[in-house]
């Protein structure tokens, strides 16, 4: 399923840096970014066998309560799940840009949800830098 997920995630980059290039040059926040990113993987999804999957974006969902990370309300930038269970957690993604490119805390929240002792149990994570050019992907293992 990584393999699967990379190849998913550099369609995406691709087409963010291919059509979007101009929201990257007006330094737009991460929000709009990681909403046109969310796009793109979502279209490339659908010829994978993850189809059935939800892709959303700053979603703060916990079933009907509000996901938490230490008792902070958390809003990853980007997850790959089924909505209404914990089940099915796949990916969570969180992007910077390089003009704020400061991830110690997203890769601290990653490695939270990440974990399988603790609530949320994504498969995979990772930090995306969006730099001028190209995005910089860092895999987070626990």
């Amino acid at each position: 399923m990584k393999k699967t997920l990379e190849t998913l995630i550099e369609q995406s980059l691709n087409s963010l840096y291919t059509n979007d290039k101009d929201l990257l040059e007006r330094r737009v926040s991460e929000r709009d970014l990681s909403h046109r990113f969310a796009h793109y993987f979502e279209i490339y999804m659908q010829e994978t066998d993850l189809a059935t999957y939800n892709v959303d974006v700053e979603y703060n969902r916990d079933g009907h309560g509000i996901k938490q990370v230490n008792g902070q309300m958390v809003y990853p930038d980007f997850i790959l799940h089924k909505r209404g269970s914990n089940d099915f957690n796949i990916l969570i993604i969180e992007f910077k840009t390089w003009w704020n490119p400061q991830n110690d805390e997203d890769i601290e929240k990653i490695k939270w949800m990440m974990d399988p002792s603790l609530r949320y149990g994504y498969q995979f994570g990772c930090s995306i830098i969006l730099n001028e050019d190209k995005a910089d992907i860092q895999w987070i293992e626990i």
